[in-house]
């Protein structure tokens, strides 16, 4: 009779023990999925941020260079004009080529943290199949 008794209170604590295990990596998970969503705003909102800070600035400069092509053009002979015109569509050039540079660095940046992120859940998924299996043997 004790001897029941005891395997009784045996299984209880190993259940009990197991819920607190099962609640814990529940609050893990949540915590996790918490923080990565946060994350994911936090990056969102900065490249938003660069966003509309790029093209403020691209519009400032935009003004600028039309004042500076007019002041141009009223002083300065046809083929100064002409050259002038000339090096500001490089300069355009150049800076859309850096612009772009830019997006794709932050989207190769963007993917490598996706990539990091699933390799990361693959790796806990595994370490908790390990873990449930255990548990089975």
């Amino acid at each position: 009779m004790a001897a029941m008794c005891e395997e009784e209170v045996e299984e209880c604590e190993a259940k009990e023990s197991e819920a607190e295990k099962s609640e814990a990596e529940k609050s893990e998970t949540e915590k996790s999925e918490t923080e990565k969503s946060e994350a994911e705003k936090s990056e969102t909102e900065k490249s938003e941020t660069e966003k509309s800070e790029t093209e403020k600035s691209e519009t400032e400069k935009s003004e600028a260079e039309k004042s500076e092509t007019e002041k141009i053009e009223a002083g300065k002979s046809v083929r100064q004009k002409r050259v002038r015109q000339k090096r500001v569509r490089q300069k355009k050039v150049r800076e859309k080529r850096v612009r772009q540079a830019e997006r794709v660095r932050l989207k190769r940046v963007k993917q490598k943290r996706v990539r990091q992120e699933r390799v990361r859940e693959k790796s806990e998924a595994e370490i908790k199949d390990r873990k449930e299996r255990g548990r089975k043997e």
